[in-house]
């Protein structure tokens, strides 16, 4: 197959690239040249007018990117490394739970192959790279000469060469408590909040400020898993998490800022308890025990839950209120089995997806957060953070 030039595809718009494309792109302009070797885990980042775009990627256990260039050139795309990742050392540091979480997703445990992004405005964006108990945190955004020499460049004066990068680059490393596994890590729209499961609870972290200790937002009642979804949807539907940050940040007439989570608690007290002799390389027999729903024998209920953290203008504190549905899934839809899908519609409501245990039959719901269906299950006032 012949190798794409950067021109062959740069009039799609971003979204409609494949993985394929990507990987041709990059195999043809840059210096990646063997297939066993190549970049993947591709995302745009839109700049402002005039400056090019960026293509971000993970290559050799780094976040780079690349600029995509306004004109057609026969250049190679020369990547920059936006940071030096941690060794790998820590990397293979990972709690049992996440070993397991990983092998469902068919992801090695001893290299990084996942980042999150916050795209902000003007090219501005933030990474999350997490690796077990260190959560990695990096801040992009246009540098003072690349907006100067915009301005220039707008009011049509001759262009000057300047050797500084006109990208600013700025991280901070979070190290959570080692006590307990940190699962299912995620940043909330802005990048304000650094989101987390340990402990079978939901917990957030400030990075602006970060010596705050983490506060945890869920409460469940004795029995029940909170944020974290059920082994099944995890193996058979391909849904690793149990949370999910609404996309869109409200800003209040007085300046406080909601944000908005939905979770789910799961009920697994019914479900029959398996053993599992796993072979080790020391020709010994280790029994492993999990919950695993037989042929016709009880599955796990689901319930729903949402919160909203308030942030007042000053960004000096935070008052968090979160409620959970009166009933489980199963007992307002008796004929659902498993929740597939869930998350924040577009409208604000919360949508649900559910399948019934024969798989024939597949409804989505929506639930308005203001619904009576839904109760007050905490309310966290205060927590001021200066005095």
């Amino acid at each position: 197959m012949a190798a794409l030039r950067v021109d062959d595809v740069l009039r799609k718009a971003p979204g409609d690239l494949t993985d394929a494309e990507f990987d041709r792109i990059l195999m043809r302009n840059t210096y990646f040249k063997s297939r066993m070797d190549a970049p993947f885990s591709f995302e745009f980042v839109k700049s402002a007018e005039g400056t090019p775009d960026l293509l971000f990627f993970l290559y050799r256990d780094q976040l780079q990117f690349v600029e995509i260039p306004l004109n057609v050139s026969d250049e190679p795309l020369k990547p920059t490394t936006i940071n030096n990742m941690i060794a790998l050392s820590e990397i293979t540091k990972v709690s049992k739970e996440e070993e397991l979480r990983r092998e469902r997703q068919r992801i090695s445990t001893d290299r990084i192959d996942k980042y999150l992004i916050c795209r902000g405005e003007r090219g501005k964006a933030t990474f999350l790279i997490p690796t077990a108990h260190i959560q990695n945190i990096v801040h992009l955004s246009p540098s003072d000469a690349n907006l100067q020499q915009k301005a220039i460049e707008d009011e049509g004066e001759e262009k000057e060469e300047d050797e500084q990068s006109p990208w600013k680059i700025d991280g901070t490393t979070l190290e959570l408590s080692q006590e307990s596994a940190i699962l299912d890590t995620k940043l909330s729209p802005d990048g304000r909040w650094l989101s987390f499961v340990t402990k079978n609870e939901l917990w957030l972290k400030d990075t602006l400020f970060p010596d705050l200790s983490p506060v945890q937002i869920s409460k469940s009642p004795a029995g029940r898993v909170s944020a974290t979804a059920e082994y099944i949807v995890q193996e058979e539907f391909d849904r690793y998490t149990g949370y999910y940050w609404d996309s869109k940040v409200s800003l209040k007439e007085d300046g406080q800022k909601i944000y908005r989570l939905v979770w789910q608690e799961y009920d697994e007290t019914d479900v029959d308890l398996v053993s599992v002799g796993m072979d080790s390389f020391d020709d010994t027999t280790e029994i492993e025990r999990s919950k695993y729903p037989r042929a016709g024998k009880k599955n796990v209920e689901t319930f729903l839950c949402v919160g909203e953290i308030a942030v007042q203008s000053d960004s000096s504190s935070f008052s968090f209120s979160s409620r959970r549905l009166k009933s489980s899934l199963k007992t307002s839809f008796p004929w659902a089995e498993y929740m597939v899908r869930f998350g924040f519609a577009h409208d604000g409501r919360v949508f649900v997806q559910m399948l019934d245990r024969m798989q024939r039959r597949i409804d989505t719901i929506h639930i308005a957060i203001k619904d009576k269906d839904l109760i007050s299950i905490e309310e966290t006032e205060g927590s001021e953070y200066f005095s």
